[in-house]
């Protein structure tokens, strides 16, 4: 029992010390201003950030100042995302044309998957998997399913059975360190383990929410908080960007949107 609590105390410092110290309102390692609001974007391991235009093409912008585009597909839909957790396979995934392509670190096309062979309805959400399986997350019978990398299903959760409230309509999907985000934006965030047991239910309804290294971050009032989900304390961590309106993470890496502009932030 000492034992424990000495490592939840170690722990605790550890989380406390290290965003005392990314609060000290650093300057970003770099900024990308864009001409358009982007329909998504994230960012990998190595600092390269992935922008999805509204003309559908795939630009990466690189830690050298280079820049790759890729037209996009033809399509009007704006629900897209884009799985950049692992730098090696780079995933978009577009809802209304239930596709899904895969880049490596060159930026090159990989693979391209058609969900509608999979056999599981709509599927609303979709992210990659360590081991080369997939998550998907369908509309119709609101099941969290982890494919592995043959299609087989490896583990199937009902979120109905899990939550008591109807009005859960989840637009975020993400694996990191072999946990399991599924949240809603204005809404709760729900973190599974690699199984499909539930974990942790966060009803925040905060504007959006990234998990990484067993801490939930989530964006509330012009501001990143950081939700340490073994010990369950909460930090605002302080960039001094004002007008936050979107952010991704994808340690060690932080990309804040502001008005037409991305930072960013290398964490501590």
């Amino acid at each position: 029992m000492k034992k424990i609590i000495l490592f939840q105390a170690v722990l605790f410092i550890t989380f406390q010390l290290s965003f005392t110290a990314e609060g000290q309102n650093k300057q970003p390692q770099r900024s990308i201003e864009l001409k358009e609001k982007p329909l998504a974007f994230s960012v990998d391991a190595f600092g390269n950030l992935f922008v999805l235009q509204q003309n559908g093409s795939l630009v990466k912008y690189d830690t050298t100042g280079n820049i790759i585009s890729l037209p996009g597909r033809k399509t009007s839909s704006s629900l897209w995302a884009i799985d950049a957790q692992n730098p090696y396979k780079i995933i978009l995934f577009n809802r209304d044309l239930q596709q899904a392509d895969m880049f490596n670190a060159s930026f090159s096309k990989i693979n391209s998957y058609n969900l509608n062979n999979i056999d599981a309805g709509d599927i609303a959400l979709f992210c990659g998997s360590h081991n080369s399986g997939f998550w998907a997350f369908t509309s119709q019978g609101r099941d969290l399913i982890r494919f592995d990398d043959q299609w087989g299903i490896v583990s199937q959760t009902n979120i109905l059975t899990l939550l008591e409230q109807d009005d859960f309509v989840p637009d975020i999907l993400i694996e990191s360190d072999r946990k399991v985000l599924l949240a809603q934006r204005e809404g709760t965030a729900l973190i599974f383990d690699i199984f499909g047991n539930m974990l942790l239910r966060f009803p925040e309804n905060a504007n959006n929410y990234v998990l990484g290294n067993d801490i939930l971050y989530f964006l509330k009032n012009d501001s990143i908080f950081a939700y340490q989900t073994v010990l369950h304390e909460e930090t605002n961590i302080q960039f001094g960007i004002k007008n936050i309106s979107n952010f991704a993470f994808s340690s060690p890496w932080f990309a804040i949107m502001s008005d037409n502009k991305i930072f960013l932030f290398l964490k501590s």
